[in-house]
């Protein structure tokens, strides 16, 4: 549909192939994902629960950062 995205990253990454696709467009997309954690991405399909019992990748990522890039897209 060619809209803007915003998503976010938990235990897999866009790196697997799963960003946004436009095709030759270009299209405002905004990423949010903690690539800092060592142990990220742990999965390329996800799973129902952390591995090591943190979800420390989706924790770390702030609502209100979401939440603006989602306002500032509408």
């Amino acid at each position: 549909y060619k809209r803007p995205i915003v998503s976010v990253w938990g235990n897999t990454s866009p790196v697997f192939g799963k960003a946004p696709y436009y095709g030759s467009q270009q299209v405002s997309n905004d990423i949010f994902q903690n690539s800092k954690l060592g142990c990220r991405p742990c999965s390329d399909k996800g799973f129902g629960k952390c591995p090591r019992g943190h979800f420390k990748c989706m924790e770390s990522i702030a609502v209100a950062d979401v939440l603006d890039a989602v306002k500032r897209k509408l």
